[in-house]
């Protein structure tokens, strides 16, 4: 179970494929895409969880051609034409999900995940649903946090 995803959905919640990109009241369609896992994601279900690096993290529901639920993880990053995502699980379902990024790994964890095997094997929390494998930072990216 993830919370987060019963609360009222907020602006900063919206991926920013489905924001409007000025005052109108027509989205302008843009290159990026959602990967094909996330095809059926729900764009009123995202919510924002935190930023790292130049890339958000969102969480979010999808369904399938059947109706089948899923959680997704999708990493947005400026710098790329699509999204990275994973989905899996149900709400009640077993978490984590995994996303790659461009030089680390983060992990979706459900409310009540025990994360102690994660802490003692390097993960460091960014936000209560989401992990950082702290093993799997690139040099490059320490590089750019410790000039902070």
């Amino acid at each position: 179970m993830i919370a987060l995803l019963d609360q009222p959905q907020k602006q900063l919640d919206v991926l920013p494929l489905y924001r409007p990109s000025d005052s109108s009241p027509y989205v302008v369609v843009t290159r990026k895409t959602l990967q094909v896992q996330t095809a059926g994601l729900d764009p009123k279900s995202t919510r924002f969880l935190t930023g790292l690096a130049g890339t958000d993290f969102f969480v979010g529901l999808a369904h399938d051609d059947r109706g089948i639920e899923t959680i997704c993880l999708i990493a947005d990053s400026a710098r790329r034409a699509d999204s990275d995502s994973a989905c899996g699980g149900v709400r009640a379902g077993i978490l984590p999900l995994t996303v790659t990024e461009e030089g680390y790994d983060v992990a979706l964890v459900a409310d009540a995940y025990d994360t102690t095997g994660m802490e003692a094997s390097g993960w460091f929390e960014l936000h209560p649903n989401l992990w950082l494998d702290l093993t799997s930072v690139s040099a490059e990216l320490r590089g750019a946090s410790s000039e902070r």
